[in-house]
């Protein structure tokens, strides 16, 4: 009676360690499946810095550019003070007074 008694102890023990024994296999598998995931999510985000970054660095370029750009732009004002100080332009309807 005590044999039989162990020997269904030694078949329940059986079972769970195999049971544990599988739920330990599942539960790794799904933990790599998900790292697995993680990382390729890893990838394309650090992929999409990446390309940010690059983007980032065309559009300071384009602003060094434009700012370069606006230094030469000469406004109205500007060109017609250089049209009447430097050549002596007036308007249509102006008339000079020159001093004596």
């Amino acid at each position: 009676m005590k044999e039989r008694k162990n020997k269904k102890n030694m078949s329940v023990i059986r079972f769970v360690l195999i049971f544990i024994l599988v739920g330990l296999i599942v539960a790794s598998y799904k933990c790599i499946r998900l790292y697995n995931v993680k990382k390729e999510e890893y990838n394309d985000k650090k992929l999409q810095i990446e390309n940010l970054n690059n983007e980032i660095k065309e559009e300071e370029s384009k602003i060094k550019q434009i700012d370069k750009n606006i230094s030469h732009v000469i406004t109205d004002e500007e060109y017609e003070s250089l049209a009447r100080e430097e050549l002596g332009l007036i308007k249509k309807d102006e008339i000079i007074i020159k001093p004596r």
